[in-house]
């Protein structure tokens, strides 16, 4: 008798054949039937570029893994994807780069990125307004900005300001036109440049800063520490080193003192340098049309404002004077910078004025003085 095992072996061995005629002889050789190429990407797109600036790009499979890749549609990108605008450009020109990968598993696969070049945005000036006075410099500083992080800060100037420094004529023309200074992108020379105006002036001022009629006299360490002109016979001159000269315009004859008494005990009279143990009564005066005008030409070296006091004595007390002190700009003689009216000063009377630069004093006596001419006693600086 068989053994049932023996008998259901064949039957048993049916299914297995079957499965592996449906499974097929090509599982065991290991033939590739070829897959599709993966997609790529530009890890940046839709960037704006000023003039020189430079945007690194890369390629990346869809697992952001980088992939090898060419670089075309820009003659501006390099082999390793560094796109450097160029210098200059019209603004607003977009380009499309395209990466095409050279890696196996993303074969000939390409993305696309766009570059838009715009101009920079502006460039300023600091300050943009100055007023200058003869050869006063003024230095002006240039800020660009733009789209980019790091923009060209260099810049062109305009003749007149080499270097954005700009130094005003020693010699003031009255009327002149204001001074246009500019300063235009260097590598970006689409925009308009950035301009600052520059206003020329006399730099002459005059400026009253009240009176004293109580020292009369006595002036020594209250007035004149800078230095002196006093009426006498001579002149006793002690000028400061900022004074260029002090005296009547070109060609104007030097003021001549009338004395009143010297020596004189009298507290009027300015104490006489340099011992200051004695005082003296003169004063410059227009007492005859023929007299030349008392008329002073104040010419400063720099243009620091100076303080100087002006000391008046009307020695004819019962004349009761009255007269106008006036200070014009002497590069424009029509411009009268101030007008002060002095009068009741027989007791002595100082006039303090702070003074810039090139200015005229001029004396003159008002109606109701009987006649009676201008008169001066001294001027201190300081």
């Amino acid at each position: 008798m068989l053994d049932p095992f023996v008998i259901l072996a064949p039957l048993l061995l049916l299914p297995v054949v079957g499965l592996l005629r449906f499974i097929g002889c090509g599982a065991f050789t290991g033939v590739d039937t070829g897959t599709a190429a993966g997609s790529i990407q530009v890890t940046t797109s839709g960037v704006s570029l000023a003039p020189g600036e430079q945007q690194n790009f890369k390629a990346q499979d869809t697992s952001m893994h980088d992939v090898n890749a060419t670089w075309s549609g820009s003659s501006h990108i390099t082999s390793a994807g560094v796109y450097t605008a160029p210098v200059p450009f019209a603004s607003g020109i977009t380009e499309t780069i395209t990466a095409t990968s050279t890696d196996a598993a993303t074969l000939n696969s390409t993305a696309t990125a766009t570059v838009t070049l715009v101009h920079i945005t502006k460039v300023t000036l600091s300050p943009t307004i100055a007023s200058l006075v003869p050869g006063e410099s003024q230095t002006f500083t240039p800020t660009v900005t733009g789209t980019g992080h790091n923009p060209d800060q260099d810049v062109i100037w305009s003749a007149n300001a080499p270097g954005g420094q700009y130094t005003a004529p020693l010699i003031y023309v009255p009327g002149g036109a204001p001074v246009t200074i500019t300063a235009a992108s260097k590598a970006d020379s689409g925009i308009a440049p950035a301009t600052a105006t520059v206003t020329l002036t006399s730099g002459n001022t005059a400026t009253p800063m009240g009176g004293d009629a109580v020292t009369q006299g006595s002036w020594q360490g209250k007035y004149g520490k800078d230095g002196y002109m006093l009426a006498a016979s001579p002149n006793i001159v002690s000028f400061p080193a900022y004074v260029t000269s002090v005296g009547p315009p070109p060609p104007g004859t030097p003021l001549k003192a009338t004395s009143y008494g010297d020596p004189t005990i009298d507290v009027r009279g300015l104490q006489k340098p340099p011992g200051f143990a004695t005082r003296f009564a003169d004063a410059w005066i227009k007492a005859a049309a023929a007299d030349p005008p008392l008329t002073l030409n104040f010419d400063f070296k720099d243009y620091v404002t100076h303080r100087i006091a002006i000391y008046f004595v009307d020695w004819d007390t019962a004349s009761l004077r009255k007269q106008t002190i006036v200070f014009t700009d002497a590069s424009q003689p029509s411009v009268q910078l101030v007008s002060v009216p002095l009068s009741t000063f027989g007791k002595g009377a100082y006039l303090i004025f702070d003074l810039t630069g090139h200015v005229v004093l001029t004396v003159t006596a008002d109606a109701g003085s009987g006649g009676n001419g201008p008169v001066m006693s001294g001027i201190f600086f300081g």
